[in-house]
């Protein structure tokens, strides 16, 4: 009587093809959601930026050149929680720049022209 199983050999090769898949997709799969994180936080930034840009632009708002708000404090109201932790929004040249805002793992620094955003030292 024969017994139907599978053999050492099959196995260890079983789980050395499933090592190498799994090394070629995990690298993958985790820079893609770098870079949709990174993705995710320029459009916040945009956003701020528009908001920001609608504030200095509103009839209330009494705004000094190179003038700096404190991206946490409230004073411009965003449509959407963009969980901002810190930074600056300030106003040059007539428009709004922001002044190195983080969410604590990136940082945006720029206009709506020329926006940086990069992981935070």
């Amino acid at each position: 009587m024969k017994i139907k199983g599978f053999t050492l050999v099959e196995l260890i090769a079983v789980i050395i093809i499933i090592g190498v898949l799994l090394l070629i997709i995990i690298p993958n799969v985790s820079s893609t959601l770098k870079k949709s994180e990174i993705k995710t936080f320029t459009a916040s930034a945009k956003g701020i930026l528009r908001a920001a840009t609608d504030y200095y632009a509103s009839d209330g708002a009494i705004v000094t050149e190179s003038e700096c708000i404190d991206a946490t404090a409230g004073i411009i109201k965003f449509d959407k929680d963009y969980q901002i932790t810190g930074g600056e929004i300030c106003y040059i040249d007539d428009q709004a720049y922001l002044d190195m805002i983080t969410n604590g793992k990136y940082c945006a620094t720029g206009n709506n022209d020329n926006l940086t955003v990069e992981v935070c030292k």
